[in-house]
């Protein structure tokens, strides 16, 4: 990893601990109108463009800048902490580094101006997202938004614990390591404890109907269409 340029602030962290929800803002378009609840913000890089809109919403509680300013193009001065442009860790990963370091044991992670556009750098969100849950047990959810409205389109479940949703239309289910997964309720295919193979195709294209359950002893992907 590149070293540091400059830090400061760092004591905003720590004061989000106790907190069970707390959100991380990327560079990718954010749609009007801005609705959820208020919540600690970490701004990455780029993300830190939505932060007057997360702002205005009154959303942010906390709000903390990190990157290496090659997306965001502003004033060095407005991160909290600044990073080497060469590096071998993504400013996300910055971020749930930082999230563990400090100690904080958030329920579930709110993730907005994170999803789509490359490939590559979507799977590798999703791989450090997995890996922070594997490590650290934390958190339960972490749901990705499209915008910052209440429906979601991806929802990374650590749960061993049956859960509960209520989905309408098409979604499919992710594992990124061999898992046992339950799935049944108002879906047109349910499964008892079947063995879902990592990227298997096997829970592609379900459609749900109202209440569904799910569960699963590894961390799950679920994807809206």
């Amino acid at each position: 990893m590149g070293q540091k340029k400059n830090t400061k602030k760092t004591a905003i962290i720590t004061k989000m601990t106790g907190c069970s929800d707390i959100g991380i803002v990327g560079p990718l378009p954010i749609k009007l109108p801005l609705k959820s609840k208020a919540m600690p913000l970490f701004y990455l890089d780029g993300g830190i463009s939505h932060r007057p809109a997360f702002q205005s919403a009154k959303i942010e509680t906390l709000g903390y800048c990190l990157g290496d300013n090659d997306s965001y193009q502003g004033s060095d001065n407005e991160f909290d902490l600044l990073l080497e442009k060469k590096k071998d860790m993504s400013d996300f990963a910055m971020a749930l580094t930082l999230i563990k370091e400090a100690g904080l044991s958030p329920k579930s992670l709110h993730l907005y101006g994170l999803y789509g556009e490359r490939l590559d750098h979507q799977l590798a969100i999703f791989g450090e997202l997995r890996q922070l849950m594997v490590q650290s047990d934390l958190p339960e959810k972490a749901y990705f938004y499209p915008s910052y409205m209440s429906s979601f389109c991806a929802l990374f479940i650590n749960q061993t614990e049956e859960i509960k949703l209520t989905l309408e239309g098409t979604f499919s289910l992710m594992a990124f390591e061999a898992t046992k997964v339950s799935a049944s309720g108002e879906l047109e295919y349910s499964m008892t404890n079947h063995s879902l193979l990592p990227l298997s195709s096997f829970a592609l294209s379900n459609r749900a109907r109202g209440l569904i359950k799910l569960k699963a002893d590894k961390p799950i992907l679920l994807l809206k269409a």
